[in-house]
C-alpha cells in the first residue's frame, strides 16, 4: 500500500489573538512560528536589526529602529505599537513578550506603562531579581539543599575594580556576569558569555577590562566542574498561576554553542527522564514563587555524583 502523502499544513486563524515581540533572535522567531502554527497569527516584531531568522518572514511584520537605538526608543517604539493596535476598531489587546534577560528586565522596568496597552506575563519584580542573578540563584538553592558549584562573588559596585581573594576553588575556574542584563551594557575587547579563567593573572586581567568598560554589577568565579558537553543536562519547566508544576521535559545535551556569545546553548539534545533533577527542580520553583516557563541548566559532578 503506498504511503499517504502529508497534508499541507493550514493554520487556522484567530482574531482575538495578538502577539508582539521585542528582539530579533532565533528565540524570537521560534516564538512567533509557535503562535503562527497555533492561532494562525502574523506576530509584531521590534528589533534593532532586521536579520537572520526574523528577516523576510511571512509570519512577522517587523519594527526596525536601527542599531543605534536606546532602551528609552525600544519603550517609546512598544508603546506606538500598543496604540496603533488599540486605534484598530476591533482590536485585541496584544501579548508582549520577549527572549532575553535584559529585555525582560526592560519590560519590567516599564511594566506600568506597558501594561495599560498589552498583556505582560512577567515575574513580580522581587522573584525576577532573585532567580535572573546568579549569585542570589546559588544562595537560594543552598537554602533548599540543591548542590551548585563553589561560588565567590566580586563586586564591581560603582564601577570600583573588587579586591580578588586568593581563591580554593583549583584552576581552571569559570567566570560569568552574575546578572546577564547588567553585562548587556558594557563593551570590551575579548568579550564572552563565559570565560575560562587558567589563572590568577588571567583573572585580575578579567577584573581589570571590566572595571575599564565601566561595569558596575557583580561578577561570579565559580569551581570548574568537569566534562564535556554530553555531561549537561536540561530542564523545561512550566509552573501555573496557582504555583502548581504542570509540565516537566528533560533532555541530555549532545552539542552546546561555542561561540562566544553564546557559549552553552544547546545546540542538538534527546529528551529522557531525569527524576532526581526533577524533583530538584520543582523544589527550586516552589522555593522562589516562580511562575511561567523555566529552563535548567544541570552538570552532574564526576567526582561525587
Amino acid at each position: 500500500m503506498p504511503d499517504t502523502p502529508p497534508r499541507p499544513y493550514t493554520a487556522v486563524s484567530t482574531p482575538e489573538v495578538d502577539l508582539v515581540l521585542l528582539g530579533g533572535d532565533i528565540g524570537i522567531y521560534a516564538l512567533a512560528r509557535a503562535f503562527h502554527e497555533k492561532y494562525g497569527i502574523t506576530s509584531t516584531v521590534v528589533t534593532r536589526k532586521v536579520a537572520g531568522p526574523v528577516a523576510d518572514s511571512s509570519i512577522l511584520t517587523t519594527v526596525e529602529l536601527g542599531m543605534a537605538a536606546s532602551e528609552e526608543d525600544m519603550v517609546a517604539a512598544l508603546l506606538q505599537v500598543g496604540r496603533d493596535k488599540a486605534a484598530r476598531p476591533g482590536g485585541t489587546r496584544p501579548v508582549l513578550l520577549a527572549n532575553a534577560d535584559f529585555l525582560v528586565a526592560l519590560l519590567a522596568a516599564h511594566r506600568d506603562e506597558l501594561g495599560e496597552l498589552f498583556h505582560l506575563p512577567l515575574l513580580d519584580d522581587d522573584v525576577l531579581e532573585a532567580v535572573a542573578d546568579k549569585a542570589t540563584f546559588s544562595q537560594m538553592c543552598s537554602e533548599i539543599g540543591v548542590a551548585t558549584p563553589r561560588t565567590v562573588v566580586l563586586d564591581f559596585e560603582g564601577g570600583t575594580a573588587p579586591e580578588v581573594p586568593e581563591l580554593d576553588l583549583g584552576w581552571p575556574v569559570v567566570a560569568k556576569a552574575s546578572r546577564s542584563s547588567a553585562y548587556n551594557a558594557v563593551s570590551f575587547p575579548g568579550k564572552r558569555k563565559v570565560f575560562e579563567i587558567e589563572d590568577r593573572a588571567q583573572l585580575l586581567d578579567l577584573v581589570g577590562r571590566l572595571t575599564e568598560a565601566g561595569y558596575q554589577d557583580r561578577f561570579v568565579v565559580q569551581e570548574m566542574i568537569p566534562g564535556d558537553d554530553t555531561s549537561m543536562l536540561s530542564v523545561t519547566a512550566y509552573v501555573d498561576t496557582q504555583g502548581r508544576v504542570t509540565l516537566l521535559g528533560g533532555a541530555q545535551v549532545l552539542l552546546e554553542e561555542h561561540t562566544p556569545g553564546a557559549l552553552g546553548n544547546p545546540a542538538a539534545m534527546f529528551t529522557t527522564d531525569l527524576p532526581e533533577v526533577f524533583e530538584q527542580s520543582v523544589r527550586f520553583l516552589h522555593h522562589s514563587g516562580y511562575r511561567g516557563y523555566a529552563n535548567f541548566d544541570v552538570k552532574i559532578d564526576p567526582r561525587d555524583g
